[in-house]
């Protein structure tokens, strides 16, 4: 946190007197621990362990109502903010090679957010006003937040057995002729410090049983299902029982699904249901009231305009709640305490009873949307303003 900290400000102060200093600049440092064992066939493979120190850098130059990060319209692959992620040492005494690293990174987004912001303003000289022209970011408060690292636990030779007879289990039912049966427990770190003073670090454990088998039907059809268990931690997971009646549930479903008649397409209504209904209505609507979207002109903006309509059955609320770890006895994989500009996570409410009354906001500001609700959230190397 310390090394994160003097670079941001030596770089802050050497930049200062440029014709486009940084006006804000952050880093995020993630480190991901990883132990993984997987069986096939009743056979255990060597248990494996990952540990790697990745870095993302952040600069925005220009102001907060136009800055590089703004949308270069028409621009194709010419408007790609795509950076690339920048690997960091682990062992000890690591600091100064860290330090000289992260000078390299910081030098090259600086040069290149400043090339992309020309191209920006060029942008704007060409094209009719946008139809939405919030700035481009937002205030948000400073926070303060150094929690405990944990330990990453994990009974090897327990798991070690659970697999072996798991994988074996499964090769029982009729049909099955692959397996595979792996767990993952994780430990990620994230640290994110920033010019304003913005100082966090907070970390998080995932487990994952996962399980897999794969069958051939009578007319060369290739056939294969999946079933998982996340948790936080190991003792969330399935014991050995419950471990064997899952295996058994799956090769029975691989069984009847092998045995099933070809059935030929359809048009018509369908019912979704499970998994495939959660994952449906993230992509139909989930995609679609982030925040940054809407001002996106690539986008289809679908419900742009939609604030105090109905989208949806009037029996229906949609809240998204990062906040909530649990729901009963099951630990839910997407909370987390701040997002990746490290703004605190909030409760944000898309839906009341049909009526569309927001978006999950970056700090990308949208026409009625000042401020991020702490859901600037984005795979590695990206933006939250241009998240994939």
């Amino acid at each position: 946190m310390d090394v994160l900290a003097d670079e941001l400000g030596r770089v802050q102060t050497a930049l200062q007197d440029e014709d486009d200093p940084p006006y804000w600049m952050g880093i995020e440092v993630v480190d991901t621990e990883q132990i993984q064992i997987e069986a096939a066939h009743g056979a255990a493979d060597a248990v494996r362990r990952t540990h790697r120190r990745t870095a993302d850098v952040d600069i925005r130059v220009g102001s907060q109502q136009l800055d590089n990060t703004h949308q270069i319209r028409d621009g194709g692959w010419f408007s790609s903010d795509r950076r690339h992620a920048i690997s960091l040492p682990l062992e000890a005494g690591g600091e100064a090679v860290s330090r000289r690293i992260l000078w390299a990174a910081l030098d090259d987004a600086y040069r290149s957010a400043v090339k992309r912001l020309i191209k920006v303003r060029n942008n704007a000289l060409i094209k009719v006003v946008s139809k939405d022209n919030s700035p481009d970011f937002s205030d948000a408060p400073v926070v303060e937040d150094i929690r405990p690292i944990p330990a990453l636990i994990l009974d090897e030779a327990v798991w070690l057995d659970h697999s072996r007879r798991v994988s074996a289990k499964l090769m029982t039912h009729e049909g099955v002729h692959d397996t595979n049966v792996s767990l993952v427990a994780k430990r990620i770190v994230r640290r994110i410090v920033t010019t304003e003073g913005t100082q966090i670090r907070f970390p998080e454990t995932r487990y994952r049983i996962f399980m897999w088998v794969r069958t051939t039907a009578e007319d060369g059809m290739k056939l294969a299902l999946s079933d998982y268990v996340d948790s936080r931690t190991e003792a969330g997971l399935p014991d050995g029982a419950a471990l064997d009646a899952m295996a058994d549930r799956l090769g029975a479903r691989l069984t009847a699904l092998r045995a099933a008649p070809v059935v030929e397409p359809f048009v018509g209504p369908a019912i979704l249901r499970g998994r495939a209904a959660a994952v449906f209505f993230h992509e139909v609507l989930g995609h679609r009231v982030e925040g940054h979207r809407q001002k996106d002109e690539e986008e289809g903006q679908t419900f742009t305009d939609k604030v105090g309509e109905r989208i949806l059955p009037s029996f229906l609320s949609v809240v998204d709640d990062p906040t909530r770890a649990r729901l009963g006895g099951v630990h839910l994989a997407g909370a987390y305490p701040y997002d990746d500009e490290g703004v605190v996570s909030e409760a944000v409410t898309l839906v009341e009873r049909g009526i569309l009354r927001g978006f999950l906001m970056s700090r990308s500001p949208i026409k009625g949307f000042a401020r991020s609700n702490g859901h600037g959230r984005r795979e590695r190397v990206w933006s939250p303003a241009r998240a994939a």
